[in-house]
Parts: structure tokens; C-alpha cells; sequence
């Protein structure tokens, strides 16, 4: 009888396969299918550089939580030779200059004058990227 079971279920699997039937999609919650993407990360500051001459500081980040990685590349490959808003703690939000480094896989680069945000190595900060459609997965 358990044999007959298997076969049975066996039968069924490889019929549903062959007709393209395919298992039901887990359902969202009203409020996760209409939440938009967060535009919004929080990133570390891995290396700070000032020059004299351009006046200008460049900083390697990327985003502070693991978690955050994908939504992160999605907004940063997005928002590449653009600008986004960034945040140190509770202060306002400026407006920099941003770059996506291929060759560094997850890494942006900041780009602002000299003197406008002071940012050091390690530093945490939010970068605000532009409203888009930044997906979960690349």
C-alpha cells in the first residue's frame, strides 16, 4: 500500500512538471505588496581623502549592514555619475556627488568639496538615494 502511495505522488509530481504546473506563490501582506523600496542605507565610510588642490574629499563606502547589500548595489548602480543625500547622525542633509567603482565590487565613492562634510575613516552615515526602482536582487 505505501509502495501504491509513492507512485501515486510520483505519477502526480512528474505529470504537474510535464503540464507546467507550477506551486502557488506565497502571498504578500496588502501593506509589504504596496511598501516601496527604501531609499535610504546606512553606510560606513571606509577611507576618507582630502587634496588642497582641487579642494575636494573622496570617500570609499559602502553600506554598513550585510543584510542591506543587494538593495544597496541596486541604488548605487542607479544612481552612478549622479548625486544622492547624505546624513551624519541627527545633522542635515548635503548634497554629493556619487560613483559606482565596478572594479570594487560594492563600493561607491563620494565625491564633495573640501570642508562641506566632514567624514573620516569608519565613519557611519545614511546616504538618501534618488526615488527609483531599485530592486532586491541583481
Amino acid at each position: 500500500m505505501h509502495r501504491r502511495g509513492s507512485s501515486i505522488f510520483l505519477a502526480a509530481v512528474v505529470l504537474a512538471a510535464f503540464l507546467g504546473v507550477r506551486p502557488a506563490p506565497a502571498k504578500q501582506t496588502q501593506a509589504s505588496a504596496q511598501r516601496p523600496v527604501s531609499n535610504l542605507v546606512a553606510c560606513t565610510a571606509l577611507e576618507a581623502h582630502t587634496s588642497a588642490q582641487p579642494g575636494v574629499t573622496v570617500v570609499l563606502f559602502h553600506q554598513r549592514d550585510k543584510k542591506d547589500q543587494p538593495r544597496f548595489a541596486s541604488l548605487l548602480k542607479q544612481a552612478d555619475g549622479s548625486t544622492i543625500e547624505v546624513r551624519i547622525g541627527k545633522g542635515d542633509w548635503q548634497t554629493v556627488s556619487v560613483a559606482r567603482l565596478r572594479m570594487c565590487f560594492g563600493r561607491g565613492l563620494l565625491v564633495f568639496p573640501a570642508g562641506a562634510i566632514k567624514l573620516r575613516d569608519k565613519d557611519e552615515f545614511q546616504a538618501r538615494f534618488p526615488a527609483g526602482k531599485a530592486s532586491t536582487t541583481q
